[in-house]
C-alpha cells in the first residue's frame, strides 16, 4: 500500500479503492456493508453517518500504511481511538471501538504501537479543512500536518501503557460481560 507522496490525497484514494476492490468511493453508495470472519458475513448497515465518514476511514489506512486485514482494522481503530478524531459521530465512535477491541484483544502489540502513534497525531477533522481541500493536497503534506512520520519511532511513556491497560480491562471485561449476559439469557 505504499503511495507516492507527491500523489494528490484524492489520487492515492482512488487507488486505494481500486486495489482493495471497495468499488466507486468505497462503496459509500452500498445500503448495506459485509464484515468478513473467515468463512462467515456479517450485514452491517451503511449509515449516513457511516457514509459521511468512512472516506476519512479509508484515508487513515493510507496515511498510516494499515492494511485492511483484521489487524489493520485493529490499528488504524486504535490510532483513531487516541487522537480522538470523531467528535459526535456516536455511530462511527461504535464501530470504532469494536474494531479497536479486536485489535487489543487480537493483535495487543500491533494496536498498542498505532494506539502511542496516534496520541502523536492530530484528527483530520481538527485540520477544518473541506473535503475538497484536503482531496486536493499532496499525500506528504496530509501526513505532515497530522504528524504522521511513517519512519519515525512513536516513543511510549508510563501514561500510553496506562491509557492502553484501561482500555484492553475495558474490552476484556465487556466480552465477558457479553458472554456472561448472553449465557444467562439461553440457560
Amino acid at each position: 500500500m505504499n503511495v507516492h507522496p507527491t500523489s494528490t490525497v484524492q489520487h492515492a484514494l482512488n487507488q486505494f479503492y481500486t486495489d482493495h476492490d471497495f468499488g466507486e468511493e468505497g462503496g459509500v453508495n452500498e445500503q448495506v456493508v459485509w464484515l468478513t470472519f473467515g468463512p462467515v458475513a456479517v450485514p452491517l448497515p451503511n449509515t449516513e453517518q457511516r457514509k459521511k465518514v468512512i472516506w476519512l476511514h479509508d484515508l487513515h489506512h493510507l496515511l498510516n500504511e494499515y492494511p485492511t486485514t483484521w489487524s489493520g482494522e485493529g490499528r488504524v481503530s486504535a490510532w483513531e481511538l487516541a487522537t480522538g478524531g470523531w467528535g459526535w459521530q456516536l455511530y462511527v465512535w461504535l464501530l470504532i471501538i469494536l474494531a479497536s477491541s479486536i485489535g487489543v484483544l487480537l493483535f495487543p502489540r500491533r494496536a498498542f504501537l498505532a494506539f502511542v502513534r496516534g496520541t502523536y497525531c492530530r484528527p483530520i477533522l481538527s485540520l477544518g479543512l473541506t473535503k475538497t481541500q484536503l482531496m486536493q493536497l499532496p499525500v506528504s503534506d496530509l501526513r505532515h500536518r497530522l504528524g504522521i512520520e511513517l519512519t519515525r519511532p512513536y516513543p511510549a511513556c508510563l501514561s500510553h501503557y496506562l491509557r492502553f491497560c484501561l482500555i484492553w480491562l475495558f474490552y476484556v471485561s465487556s466480552v465477558i460481560g457479553f458472554g456472561v449476559g448472553l449465557y444467562v439469557l439461553i440457560a
